[in-house]
């Protein structure tokens, strides 16, 4: 979650207040990955205008190209709403994750402004 939501940008900034405040109602393990689900009802943290959108900038590798996951999180209504994580390249999840590192999808340094366009167009 800190990866997805660093970011010198206000929506990031107010997710992160979200995140800090906000508590997992449900986890659900699918083999390939999770979905993490959150509960927040503190209506001063919701994002202004009520949006809805996703975003999934972030991926896990081991360095080898082939063992890649990958997280999406879900803001309904200005709220986060669920993290999904998911895998490809592999079938299952790893147990272990301590080789794999962070990183965004294109390479070390977010996209800005490529993010804040993305939030506009859903």
């Amino acid at each position: 979650m800190n990866k997805l939501l660093d970011g010198d940008d206000e929506t990031l900034a107010k997710l992160r207040k979200q995140f800090g405040a906000s508590a997992v109602r449900s986890r659900d393990l699918t083999g390939a990955g999770f979905y993490t689900h959150f509960e927040l009802n503190d209506e001063s943290l919701r994002l202004v205008g009520r949006p809805s959108f996703h975003f999934g900038d972030v991926i896990a590798n081991k360095g080898d190209g082939d063992d890649l996951l990958g997280f999406v999180l879900f803001v309904k209504d200005g709220f986060l709403d669920y993290l999904e994580g998911y895998t490809f390249g592999i079938e299952q999840w790893p147990e272990d994750l301590a080789n794999y590192h962070l990183t965004y999808s294109n390479g070390e340094n977010r996209d800005i402004v490529k993010l804040r366009t993305k939030w506009k167009d859903q």
